[in-house]
């Protein structure tokens, strides 16, 4: 059980972000969800566009300038002289709010206008360094406009002598009607904005997505993150598009494979045969973490492989509530053994192009049926242990951790398929826990489905393996999905029901 802390421990310890995979899962995000990002902006893009339109309401502006002057007395009340003060002008502007805000102004405005209400926004503004004073009006409709400014242009002077004394306003620009709206309607650029905010929502989105991914990607990391042994790293395979047929099947004994694919698994078989040897174990089970990680293909292969360095295999399908392959003709299922109706040697199915027995059945087994067949079915590994040097069991995955302990408690010792950047580190961390349970030696793990990408991501071989190569795995073409074995075929032909004589 120390084991398992030293997991639960490594799932706690902080680790710092690679960016180079930060980067990778960014760009890996907006592959699956570019269509979220567009949905974003265009959404936004109407919204704000919608916002402008609906709130937009068209204003008018009406603008007289002009030059103020101060009136002296230069011998008592007879002679006058005006001279430019800019001053003046100044202190219009500075005083404009309050004489605006005052009750007489307001009056004497609404006197001049002959109506309750004034109906537009009155402004005043001065030119730097000047005598030159602008009095403008903003109103909803043009005529209402240029009425408030020339009605505000009388009453002005009278209300502000008691501020400034004796003024006159020397009109440079009368007012005029005003001809089209001041603000126009801009709601092609709000909605740019607005689609540019939903692609900084959208890249956030994508930010989070790589932060919270936390899947195996190297090979290192199985010991990093898993606290795992790794026996090997199978990369993808990708077939060209051709004209005609070819074999697409995921198999060792598939050229088109590539060399890279066969030498994992014969590196893979070697690993995993050292192990066995080590810890005195002959029936080894695989399984993975969930469904669609390739354990078919995995263990199928590691079979071959086995077969091939010169060993006696039997590939059992450890799916006894669903099987996963059919039984072979020539070879009698493993219901119709358990039952009683033949001998262990009829059940077997032998491969002459893989060099292989098989085990199959044709019915799914009740809960019932297994814990009746129990002991027979140890017997019947017991036996295929004598008989050859290793037995490799097609478990279910560990979601499915109830149907797969039956397969896993005739087994000697367990490999774990871990499918590159699928499943997330603690959904695999939960399956060596429950494999941990069981009185089985978990050899480690196979990182499959391995593909190379930015920053070293991954596994790459770098070169090519002839016109049905790996080449740099930066294409995604189409290439063999290492799934269900029913998906694919495995090569076994007629011969499949053959005994070996």
């Amino acid at each position: 059980m120390a084991d398992t802390h030293d997991r639960k421990d490594s799932r706690d310890q902080s680790e710092t972000v690679d960016i180079g995979l930060f980067l990778h899962d960014m760009l890996r995000g907006f592959r699956k969800y570019w269509y979220i990002g567009l949905i974003l902006a265009l959404a936004l893009g109407v919204f704000g566009a919608y916002r402008t339109v609906s709130a937009y309401s068209p204003m008018y502006r009406s603008e007289a300038s002009f030059t103020v002057s101060t009136q002296e007395s230069a011998n008592d009340l007879e002679d006058y002289s005006f001279y430019y003060d800019k001053a003046t002008a100044s202190q219009l502007v500075s005083t404009f709010p309050y004489i605006r805000q005052s009750d007489l102004f307001t009056d004497r405005l609404l006197e001049e206008l002959g109506r309750s209400y004034i109906g537009g926004n009155i402004n005043a503004s001065s030119v730097a360094n000047s005598n030159m004073f602008t009095l403008s009006v903003t109103a909803g409709e043009p005529e209402v406009a240029l009425q408030v400014l020339e009605a505000a242009l009388k009453v002005y002077p009278e209300v502000a002598v008691y501020v400034l004394g004796d003024i006159q306003l020397n009109m440079i620009n009368a007012p005029r009607l005003p001809e089209k709206p001041y603000n126009n309607l801009e709601w092609i650029g709000t909605a740019v904005k607005y689609a540019a905010l939903g692609m900084i929502l959208f890249l956030g989105l994508l930010a989070l997505y790589a932060l919270t991914r936390n899947t195996v990607r190297r090979e290192a990391e199985m010991e990093k993150k898993l606290q795992l042994t790794s026996l090997g790293v199978v990369p993808m395979v990708f077939f060209k598009k051709r004209s005609g047929r070819i074999d697409r099947s995921l198999s060792v004994k598939n050229d088109k494979t590539g060399f890279g694919f066969q030498e994992s698994f014969r590196g893979l078989g070697l690993r995993a045969a050292s192990q066995l040897q080590e810890h005195g174990a002959r029936v080894l089970g695989v399984t993975a973490a969930a469904k669609g990680e390739g354990v078919t293909t995995v263990s199928l292969n590691l079979a071959r492989s086995l077969a091939e360095a010169g060993k006696k295999v039997i590939f059992v399908d450890g799916h006894f509530y669903q099987p996963s392959r059919k039984v072979r003709s020539g070879a009698m299922g493993l219901e119709q053994y358990l039952a009683g109706e033949c001998q262990f040697e009829d059940i077997l199915g032998y491969s002459e192009k893989d060099h292989i027995w098989h085990i199959g059945f044709g019915k799914a087994f009740s809960s019932q049926e297994l814990a009746q067949y129990s002991p027979a079915l140890r017997d019947l590994i017991e036996g295929a242990k004598l008989a050859v040097d290793y037995v490799i069991v097609d478990l279910p995955p560990c979601d499915q951790v109830g149907l797969a302990v039956p397969g896993i408690e005739l087994c000697d010792a367990l490999l774990l398929v871990i499918r590159q950047d699928t499943v997330k580190t603690a959904r695999i961390m939960d399956c060596v826990e429950d494999l941990t349970r069981f009185d089985v030696t978990l050899l480690g793990g196979v990182m499959n489905c391995a593909r190379g990408g930015l920053g070293g991501y991954g596994y790459n071989y770098g070169y090519s393996y002839g016109k049905y190569g790996y080449s740099r795995y930066g294409h995604y073409g189409r290439y063999g999905h290492y799934g269900a074995a029913g998906s694919y075929g495995y090569g076994y032909g007629s011969g499949y029901g053959e005994k070996k004589k």
